[in-house]
């Protein structure tokens, strides 16, 4: 999991219960699935840096900010949720994700497979 911004509240909620990269280009090393989560500016650069990757992980881009249409590559990116959400949309994501850090949070064990990672931001 990487995040520029978030990590420390991350690390405080999540534990042990997933692996931490310093950077994306480690965050992506070995990734099978590529989850964007956040629109941080910074992640506007995976498609780049992961052009030479084979096989090519997947990308679910929860914020569709990287937009489809990766010439023959737009099979491995997926654009899912919100483009654009107006104000009143991101003020409430704002708040749920400030309560978060407010909340006891429960993580349940799973049955991952072996050396299966995923990028989370």
């Amino acid at each position: 999991m990487f995040d520029p911004v978030a990590m420390e509240p991350a690390k405080g909620l999540l534990g042990d219960a997933v692996e931490y990269a310093d950077s994306i280009a480690s965050c992506l090393r070995g990734a099978e699935v590529v989850v964007l989560a956040t629109e941080w500016p910074e992640f506007r650069s995976v498609p780049s840096q992961l052009s030479k990757f084979r096989p090519r992980p997947i990308i679910l881009d929860g914020w569709r900010m990287l937009k489809s249409g990766y010439g023959p590559d737009a099979l491995w990116y997926r654009g899912v949720g919100l483009e654009h959400p107006h104000r009143e949309t991101r003020e409430r994501l704002a708040r749920f994700v400030a309560d978060l850090g407010e909340a006891p949070v429960e993580v349940e064990e799973t049955n991952q497979a072996p050396g299966a990672k995923a990028a989370i931001g």
